[in-house]
């Protein structure tokens, strides 16, 4: 029977908070890599629409894009505002269309004054009509 001195008796036993740290790196390291998989197929896919309907794309961060559609809900929300994977074109009977996805931040403060950033993500279409209708 062995008794403990407070010794250890395996001295190069590898400490198993080591593996959890490992194995959560591991893990979000997984977790970032599928998102990128994912934006790069939305962005692919977006892509391919463009081609088939002839029109055009751009998958840059435009800040200046969604400004003239600052009428529609959210978009003159928070800060840091950006339309990104654009679609524009013209419909069958030469309407204007828009297809984006739109983000922006808007930023809380808990009790101890410590500032969360939140991030808001919206896809967008848009269909300028060649006559004004009302309300």
């Amino acid at each position: 029977m062995l008794v403990s001195s407070g010794r250890n008796y395996f001295p190069n036993a590898v400490d198993p908070q080591i593996f959890l740290f490992i194995g959560f790196i591991v893990v979000v390291g997984v977790i970032v890599y599928l998102g990128h998989l994912q934006a790069k197929k939305r962005r692919e896919a977006f892509q391919r629409l463009a081609m088939q309907w002839g029109f055009t794309f751009s998958p840059e961060r435009d800040r200046h894009f969604a400004r003239r559609f600052g009428f529609l809900d959210h978009m003159d929300d928070g800060h840091d505002r950006y339309a990104y994977n654009i679609l524009s074109g013209a419909a069958p009977d030469g309407a204007r269309v828009h297809i984006f996805d739109y983000h922006y931040e808007t930023y809380s403060r808990d009790s101890k004054g410590r500032r969360t950033t939140h991030h808001h993500y919206r896809s967008i279409f848009t269909l300028m009509l060649p006559e004004m209708f009302p309300e």
